[in-house]
């Protein structure tokens, strides 16, 4: 009886559209060639995943800086600054190496501002 029930419901049949339609959407996201922190980002969102603690986030971050991708680095660095809520001197270190991101980006601004604000 119940099963008959689902089936005549609209609500039910929207919410298993919006699902296959939401499982093609990823499986196309996936088959492009999109950064990890947009993927990452996308499955917070999503709610695949539970969010990460800041000290992961600035260890993925320290490996692209090592591997010489700043641009990944500085991304990393910003995921994890919103993942802490006090200021103190976590956020002075990830403060700190966002700016080295952004001195090898030549982002001498940014870097600056990164500078500053962990002297605070």
């Amino acid at each position: 009886m119940q099963s008959a029930a689902v089936a005549d419901n609209p609500c039910y049949a929207a919410g298993f559209t919006v699902i296959l339609l939401m499982s093609h959407i990823i499986q196309f996201i996936l088959s492009c060639n999109v950064p990890d922190s947009f993927l990452f980002l996308l499955a917070v969102l999503l709610n695949l995943q539970p969010m990460a603690d800041y000290t992961s986030v600035k260890e993925e971050g320290n490996k692209c800086f090592n591997e010489n991708k700043y641009g990944e680095a500085a991304t990393c660095y910003t995921r994890a600054l919103s993942l802490i809520s006090v200021a103190g001197n976590d956020k002075a270190v990830l403060l700190k190496n966002r700016a080295a991101c952004y001195l090898k980006l030549d982002k001498h601004n940014e870097a600056i501002a990164d500078c500053t604000a962990g002297m605070c």
